[in-house]
C-alpha cells in the first residue's frame, strides 16, 4: 500500500499545485474488484483494462508474497499491453511480473531488496541494478518503501520543470529528493546471504575497513571465538564465513566509508555497496568532538567525560540522539551499549581524541 499511494500521492499533489489535472489515473484489476492489500485495506474505485480507457504507463503494484498473484492472464495482460505500445513499471515487488512476462529481458530495472538475489539468479537477460528506480526506454521500475515518491517526482520533473517537484517536495516535507543514482539499502544480512549474528557482526566491520584492511592479528582477534573448543564454528557456517570474506575482497575497490579532518569540520564520504551514496559533513565543534572520541568503544557517559574534558561538554541525552543518528546513517557500530566509529581515513585516522578541543568556527552540522 505504501508503494502505490506514495506513486499516486505525487500526482494528485501536481495536479493540485498546478490547479489543472494534468495526470489522471485508473487502478485496475483482472476483473474489476476491489483487492485487499496487505495491510487489509482496499481503494474501492477499480475498474478493469477494457473498461479503463486509452493509458500511457501502466504500474504494476506488488507486495508481499507477489510470487501466489501472478497468474497467467496477469502475464498475458501485460503482454499485451507492451505489444500496444504502453510504457510499462513495476512498483515494489510490481517487478516481478514484469520479469515473469519476459518484459524485461535485456533492460535494467531494479525491485525490492527482499527478491533481487532469486531473481538475479534465474533471469540471466535481465539487468538487476540497486538503484531505488530505473527509467530504461520504455520500463520503469522502482524499489518499495517510499521510493516512488522520489520514481515519481523524475517523471514530474521530465514534463515540467524543477519548481513543481520543490513545491511538491515541500507539501510531503520531503528533506531530499533522491534520484535515480541513489542505490536502495540492502541489509547486510540479506547481501552477504546469511543471518548468524555474530557473523554479520563480524562482516559489518570488515566492510567498514575497506580503505585499511584489517590485518591477520586484527581480524584472528574479531574471530576468536569462532576457533574455540566452546563456540567454535564449522560445517557450512564455517564455509559461509569463508565465503563471506572472499566476497569482502572481492568488493573492496568498490565500497568504501573514508573520511578526512578539513580544518574545523570532519567530512565521510559514504561509496559502500548497498548504501546511498553521500557525504556527511560534520561542522558543529560538540559533534566532531564525538566524532573524534569514538575511536574505540565508548558508552555514552564515557564519551560524555571526553566532550567535559576537552571544552564541548553535552549532555548524555543529546549525546544518545546523536550516536543513535549515526547508527541509522550507518556511521558508528553499536554493542552492548558502546558506540564506535567506522569512517577510515587512508591517510590519517580521522577517529583520535585529541589533548585539546578541536578548532571549529562554525556551528552548522548537516548530513548532506
Amino acid at each position: 500500500m505504501i508503494a502505490f499511494t506514495s506513486a499516486v500521492e505525487v500526482l494528485r499533489m501536481a495536479n493540485h499545485l498546478c490547479e489543472k489535472d494534468y495526470y489522471s489515473w485508473s487502478v485496475i484489476t483482472m476483473d474489476g474488484a476491489p483487492v485487499p492489500s496487505s495491510n487489509g485495506l482496499t481503494v474501492q474505485r477499480t475498474t478493469t483494462y477494457e473498461e479503463a480507457g486509452p493509458l500511457d504507463i501502466v504500474f504494476v503494484c506488488g507486495g508481499t508474497n507477489v510470487e501466489k498473484y501472478v497468474e497467467d492472464r496477469v502475464l498475458a495482460l501485460l503482454r499485451r499491453l507492451a505489444r500496444n505500445g504502453v510504457v510499462l513499471g513495476g512498483l515494489c515487488t510490481g517487478t516481478y511480473a514484469l520479469v515473469k512476462s519476459g518484459l524485461l529481458d535485456g533492460y535494467k530495472c531494479t525491485i525490492h531488496w527482499g527478491n533481487m538475489a532469486s531473481l538475479r539468479e534465474s533471469h540471466r537477460r535481465v539487468n538487476f541494478l540497486e538503484e531505488l528506480f530505473v527509467i530504461d526506454r520504455d520500463r520503469i521500475t522502482c524499489t518499495g518503501g517510499i521510493a516512488p515518491i522520489d520514481m515519481m517526482l523524475a517523471l514530474v520533473r521530465s514534463r515540467f520543470d524543477k519548481t513543481l517537484v520543490g513545491e511538491i517536495s515541500d507539501q510531503f516535507i520531503l528533506e531530499r529528493v533522491r534520484d535515480s543514482d541513489d542505490r536502495q539499502h540492502i541489509p547486510l544480512a540479506a547481501r552477504i546471504g546469511f543471518t548468524h549474528r555474530a557473523l554479520v557482526k563480524v562482516a559489518t566491520l570488515m566492510e567498514a575497513n575497506f580503505e585499511e584492511p584489517l590485518s591477520a592479528v586484527e581480524l584472528a582477534d574479531l574471530v576468536y571465538l569462532f576457533d574455540s573448543n566452546d563456540a567454535g564454528i564449522g560445517g557450512e557456517i564455517e564455509v559461509r564465513l569463508r565465503e563471506m570474506i572472499d566476497l569482502w575482497q572481492r568488493r573492496h575497490s568498490q565500497s568504501r566509508l573514508s573520511g578526512e579532518i578539513e580544518a574545523d569540520r570532519i567530512v565521510i564520504e559514504d561509496e559502500r555497496v548497498g548504501w546511498p551514496r553521500r557525504r556527511h559533513v560534520i561542522d558543529t565543534p560538540a559533534m566532531v568532538q564525538l566524532h573524534l572520541a569514538l575511536d574505540r568503544a565508548r558508552t555514552v557517559d564515557a564519551a560524555a567525560a571526553i566532550l567535559e574534558r576537552v571544552g564541548t561538554p553535552l549532555s548524555t541525552s543529546a549525546i544518545l540522539t546523536q550516536l543513535r543518528d549515526w547508527r541509522r546513517l550507518g556511521l558508528v557500530f553499536e554493542e552492548g551499549g558502546r558506540f564506535v566509529a567506522l569512517a577510515t581515513c587512508a591517510a590519517r585516522p580521522i577517529s583520535r581524541v585529541p589533548d585539546r578541543s578541536f578548532p571549529v568556527q562554525t556551528l552548522q552540522e548537516s548530513h548532506a
